[in-house]
C-alpha cells in the first residue's frame, strides 16, 4: 500500500524545492544592503556587485522553481501511474540534494531528511513501478 502512495512524498518535495526558489528568488534579493545582520555589508558595499549578487539570486530561484515543477509534474503524472521514465527522472532528487550537500556541507541538517525520504521513496515504489509498463 505505501508503494503505490510514495508519489506524496515526491509531491511533498516539489512543493518544498518551490518554498526554496520563491525564498531563493524574491526574499534574498530584496534584503536591505545596509543591514548589518540581514544586508550585504558583510559582503561587500558596492552596488554593482551587489547588484549581481541579487540577479544571480533571482535567476537561481527561478531554476529551482522550474525543477520544483518538474519534480511535482513528474510525481503527479508519471510516477503515480508507475511509469518508469518518472522514476527514472526522479532519481535526479537525491543526486541534486547530494551534490547540494557536496558543495555546501553545513546545510547537513536541512537537507538530509529531504535526502532519505526521497531514497526510501524511490526504494518503496522501485518494483511497483517497474512492474507496469
Amino acid at each position: 500500500m505505501i508503494k503505490q502512495w510514495s508519489w506524496v512524498i515526491f509531491l511533498l518535495l516539489g512543493l518544498l524545492i518551490l518554498v526554496f526558489a520563491w525564498y531563493n528568488a524574491f526574499f534574498i534579493p530584496a534584503l536591505d544592503p545596509d543591514d548589518p545582520d540581514m544586508g550585504w555589508a558583510w559582503l561587500t558595499t558596492d552596488p554593482e556587485i551587489i547588484e549581481y549578487i541579487k540577479f544571480n539570486f533571482r535567476a537561481q530561484g527561478m531554476w529551482i522553481f522550474a525543477y520544483g515543477l518538474l519534480v511535482i509534474a513528474a510525481a503527479v503524472g508519471g510516477f503515480r501511474q508507475g511509469e518508469r521514465w518518472a522514476w527514472l527522472g526522479l532519481c535526479s532528487v537525491p543526486l541534486v540534494l547530494c551534490l547540494m550537500l557536496l558543495m555546501m556541507p553545513w546545510t547537513l541538517p536541512v537537507l538530509f531528511l529531504p535526502l532519505m525520504l526521497s531514497i526510501v521513496a524511490l526504494a518503496l515504489s522501485r518494483n511497483h513501478l517497474f512492474m507496469a509498463t
